[in-house]
């Protein structure tokens, strides 16, 4: 059971229901037009819908309001079936003539009476699926899964969407999309009785949170995996976890500090060789990003600057997570020992490839723009803090190798990623997240917060509040993917819903 749960309810479903949806379209399912009816907005509990026996699943989804289309698909195992379901949602649920869009939501269904776990990923479908092993196994025979994209995500975009742009972000908040799962949730009651458990990993883990907060009813309980939680823009404490915390209790307080600095010293080579490494570290860029997105990051030298100190934050990610064969920690300490200086620089530049965030992460063709939008309005952004790399550089006589300045950095990670016309209108709004603090210090709903040691993002842990009915735990050595042993009390809640 502990196994099971761990696979389950960890980032590993995204990919599970990624595979049932992918593995062959069966036939497809789209409601008549005659059959079409108003958008349904009402905020009553949806009635149950009664079947005749032996009605198949298929026709039961379509009878669910606002749908607009069913696919079914090959599942893994012959005793689950896979459907993806396409739902009208409206871009404003207090005011349909805002407009709508199509809510993708897929369905991995085993029993109308067993529990249904509703995974949130916070994004849409393919994220990084390599991560992952691409099988419905580990859930066919137990559970009805309902995994939705987020809207503004993948295939759940609206029709004139543009990254580049201020309209229609208005939409993308917190609260829209905590209606559309709530919406969801309560069309699939209507037709399975089992209990409930929202969930999700990273910004889906922060979803799961706020989705307890706008509708507690919704789940039994919610179980949130690797859930960053800021309470500000410019919030501080991630690279200070990084360069005096993590890997204290993985490798020790002595050997952690001198990885650390390792980590530390292999930036500050880069900084100082910006002269050689920067103009070759930008070819490839362009190659990658062709002219259009390149020519969108305007401040190359800041840019650098960037990457380089996302590329310690990378060493630790991949170590963590486990992302490649070989020792993201090893590959460091080869480059750092190769005495030959071009090719340590050629090993430092290799290694910057391999961990800095993805270069289009800074454009308007990042996957993840929509999110980017939603930290600068209301979820809160990382402060970038190269005070470390600053004094490091200070104490080799070489402070002035660093490009960006201590003036430079405030709302440096939004200014590096939205454009001007976007920074002036999309103001961040506190409130979400103080309300929030004040939920998990008052709900009676059952709460899981599971984040691990490993996990830089497990500098924004939040608080242990002084209410029984919130469970927030940091996992000693576990990374963002959420693995690792859980505490037996964890089982034991999961276990009272899920069997």
């Amino acid at each position: 059971m502990k196994r099971l749960l761990s696979i389950i309810l960890i980032l590993t479903v995204t990919i599970s229901m990624v595979s049932c949806f992918n593995s062959g379209k069966k036939q497809d399912g789209k409601k008549d037009k005659q059959e079409e009816k108003e958008l349904e907005l009402s905020t009553d509990p949806p009635k149950p819908l009664v079947f005749d026996e032996g009605t198949d699943m298929k026709t039961k989804l379509l009878a669910l309001d606002n749908v607009i289309s069913v696919e079914e698909h090959e599942g893994t195992y012959d005793e689950t079936e896979s459907y993806m379901i396409v739902f009208e949602r409206p871009l404003d649920p207090e005011d349909p003539s805002k407009g709508t869009f199509e809510l993708h939501v897929g369905f991995c269904y085993t029993g109308d009476d067993t529990p249904n776990v509703f995974y949130c990923t916070g994004y849409g479908w393919h994220v990084m699926p390599e991560r992952f092993t691409p099988s419905c196994g580990t859930i066919s025979g137990k559970y009805n899964y309902i995994m939705p994209e987020y809207r503004y995500y993948g295939f759940s975009a609206p029709d004139g969407l543009d990254n580049s742009k201020p309209e229609l972000w208005e939409y993308l908040t917190s609260e829209n999309a905590a209606a559309d799962f709530h919406f969801v949730i309560g069309q699939f009651k209507r037709i399975l009785t089992g209990k409930w458990c929202f969930t999700g990993g990273s910004k889906g883990g922060v979803a799961t949170l706020l989705q307890s907060m706008y509708y507690p009813d919704d789940a039994d309980i919610y179980y949130a995996i690797s859930a960053p939680v800021m309470y500000s823009n410019d919030y501080p404490g991630l690279f200070e976890y990084m360069y005096e915390s993590i890997g204290d209790d993985i490798y020790g307080p002595e050997e952690a500090a001198r990885i650390r600095d390792l980590v530390l010293q292999f930036q500050v080579e880069a900084i100082k060789h910006s002269d050689v490494l920067e103009e070759r570290y930008l070819e490839k860029v362009k190659d990658y990003l062709g002219d259009d997105l390149y020519d969108e990051i305007e401040d190359k030298d800041m840019f650098w600057d960037i990457e380089v100190l996302m590329a310690g934050f990378g060493v630790w990610q991949m170590e963590s997570g486990g992302l490649f064969r070989a020792s993201s920690i090893e590959q460091l300490e080869g480059a750092m020992s190769e005495k030959d200086e071009e090719e340590r620089l050629d090993s430092i530049l290799s290694l910057i490839h391999a961990m800095d965030d993805d270069p289009k992460f800074f454009t308007t063709g990042s996957f993840y723009y929509p999110y980017v939008i939603q930290q600068q309005s209301e979820l809160g952004l990382f402060s970038m803090d190269f005070s470390y790399i600053r004094e490091e550089l200070r104490k080799q006589g070489e402070e002035d190798a660093l490009y960006i300045t201590e003036e430079m950095e405030k709302e440096l990670y939004a200014r590096s990623i939205l454009t001007p016309e976007q920074m002036k209108t999309m103001k961040y709004d506190p409130k979400i997240m103080e309300d929030l603090k004040k939920h998990l210090e008052t709900t009676d709903r059952q709460i899981i917060v599971i984040n691990g040691t490993a996990d830089l993002w497990n500098a924004y842990t939040p608080e242990q509040p002084d209410n029984p009915n919130v469970h927030i735990y940091e996992i000693p050595g576990m990374g963002h993917e959420g693995d690792g042993e859980k505490p037996e009390e964890v089982y034991e809640m999961l276990r009272e819903v899920l069997g």
